[in-house]
């Protein structure tokens, strides 16, 4: 009896130390990244990961022992902040175009050549354009296309898309944990530096996809069954990564109720597992056609990802190390929230998609760079809880806390997008332009992937580049064509692009290239080996040169 009491003792002390050194630990950790946001201090350290994973550990013990209570939020001040939210992201999203007369994404060209071929020649499009967009997102724009322009599109609407990707999280979450928790969300997500980064980037298909998963999940909760199954059906439609990880999550739910679940929980696995036989076959009918394009090119990346080195998987996003160092806002308080759900037991679709992508994350498999997306939106809805608990315990410190992680995130994210710059500079652009004025039937050429879908969009003309647009030769060959000094070899090199396979025909062929590009084609603009002129240029050095052998 004496050592019970004695253990007893012991396990107080243990939890009373906790306890006490919880908030000052996590007002520390507060500090710390403030200076960080404005750059008082190295954010590239494991103290802070360390420091965040002691919290969470710690914020386990105590969570044990308490739970998240309904905090109150004055209506006016909730109208307030949820009004500031929507400017915020909208104010965030408007930044880069007004800083910039180039467009800022490098997809931008790619999407605006997709969208405009598209709405002129439907389905006989060339291939690889059915290869890069979904069949939903092609149809969806070419409707749009009757009424805007491919500009509209790509930037109005797409900012009103990434408004309602807020608003779809913030209902979620209000169903799910509350109307404070919902709100918490909804300004993490307007914040969020790696969100805003999916939207530099044109992310425009997964965040759309991401937008209808998470009205599945509100109608699933709601058992709307059929908008449940449309919507599912409909994230695959638009992005068959994230159709995966929702396929993923919901097969790791209906498993779990399977072996765990309660007699009447068990008794819907049967509508469950046909609900999914309809959803498959309700996103193959999108696919139908496609497969060759839309699906076949996946697998055999997505396969090759377990032979290769971790990290190594295709898709482009910021690097594991950068999102390691994006997620230090808010990453404590998702391990709150994730222990808060896991002690509630509340094991829903939520909760099995944040394992799921911390999976793929975390073990770098697949195109996990995508992932990091999704695996950020379930750090921002569990941060949610994880500020609620702390302001739970601390209604001062607690806000404190959550203004000084939102307000450095969202400086963050403000001075990314304030000095968001353009991958191709104005003057360059404005001689890329040039292009349109050449021949309807000619063939431009950048030996550089940066400038391509500039040309591709804004030339109106069949674009050359090194691996991109069905190009066939090898990395090797653009080499040997770049450093080549035999005009025979460049000859040969751009004679294979600009002659037709069955007339023999030659098209007319330009080259832009930059002064920043290696130009081994300067030597034959003059002599008796000229084969080059120079078509337009502008007086810092780029240039676009017309071949007329």
């Amino acid at each position: 009896m004496g050592l019970c009491l004695m253990k007893s003792k012991l396990r107080k002390k243990i939890d009373r130390t906790i306890n006490n050194s919880f908030n000052q630990l996590i007002f520390i950790y507060a500090i710390l990244v403030l200076f960080v946001s404005i750059s008082l201090m190295h954010k590239f350290s494991y103290l802070f990961h360390i420091l965040a994973i002691i919290l969470g550990v710690s914020g386990f013990f105590i969570i044990r022992r308490e739970s998240i209570k309904y905090v109150y939020l004055n209506k006016r001040l909730y109208a307030l902040l949820f009004v500031l939210a929507l400017v915020i992201i909208f104010a965030l999203r408007i930044i880069p175009y007004t800083n910039n007369s180039v467009p800022f994404s490098y997809d931008y060209g790619i999407y605006k050549y997709g969208i405009e071929s598209f709405a002129k020649n439907g389905f006989k499009v060339v291939s690889w354009v059915k290869l890069t967009f979904s069949p939903a997102f092609l149809s969806l724009t070419k409707i749009l296309s009757f009424f805007v322009s491919s500009k509209t599109i790509l930037i109005d609407f797409f900012i009103l898309i990434n408004l309602i990707f807020g608003l779809s999280i913030y209902l979620v979450v209000r169903q799910h944990f509350g109307k404070v928790a919902a709100l918490i969300s909804f300004i993490l997500y307007a914040a969020s530096i790696i969100q805003y980064k999916a939207f530099t980037f044109l992310y425009y298909n997964s965040i759309i996809a991401l937008t209808f998963l998470l009205l599945s999940v509100y109608f699933f909760k709601r058992k709307k069954r059929f908008l449940f199954i449309l919507f599912f059906a409909l994230t695959g439609a638009f992005h068959l990564p994230t159709f995966f990880v929702y396929f993923l999550s919901y097969i790791a739910l209906v498993t779990f109720i399977f072996i765990n679940g309660k007699k009447h929980q068990k008794s819907e696995i049967k509508k469950e597992l046909l609900d999914l036989l309809y959803i498959f076959v309700l996103t193959v009918i999108f696919y139908l056609g496609f497969f060759s394009t839309g699906i076949k090119p996946l697998i055999n990346p997505s396969l090759s990802t377990f032979s290769n080195e971790p990290g190594s998987s295709f898709g482009s996003f910021v690097s594991f190390f950068q999102y390691s160092y994006s997620t230090l806002f808010y990453l404590p308080f998702a391990i709150l929230g994730f222990f808060y759900v896991t002690k509630r037991k509340n094991f829903n679709l939520l909760f099995f998609m944040t394992i799921i992508s911390f999976i793929l994350v975390y073990t770098q498999l697949f195109f996990y760079k995508r992932f990091i997306i999704h695996l950020d939106l379930m750090f921002i809805i569990l941060s949610s809880l994880g500020f609620l608990f702390v302001i739970r315990r601390s209604k001062v410190l607690g806000t404190f806390i959550m203004i000084a992680m939102i307000g450095s995130s969202m400086f963050v994210t403000y001075d990314f997008a304030k000095n968001l710059e353009s991958p191709v500079t104005p003057e360059e652009f404005n001689l890329i332009k040039k292009f349109s004025l050449t021949e309807e039937n000619a063939f431009v050429m950048t030996t550089s992937s940066k400038y391509a879908p500039y040309l591709l969009s804004y030339s109106n003309r069949k674009t050359i580049a090194p691996g991109l647009f069905g190009d066939d030769h090898t990395k090797s060959d653009w080499q040997d064509f770049l450093n080549s000094k035999d005009l025979t070899e460049i000859k040969q090199f751009l004679d294979s692009y600009r002659k037709h396979p069955q007339t023999n025909q030659n098209y007319p062929l330009y080259i832009f290239l930059s002064r920043s590009q290696n130009d081994n084609l300067k030597p034959f603009l003059t002599g008796s080996d000229a084969c080059f002129e120079v078509f337009n240029s502008h007086r810092l050095g780029h240039k676009i040169y017309e071949y007329v052998c």
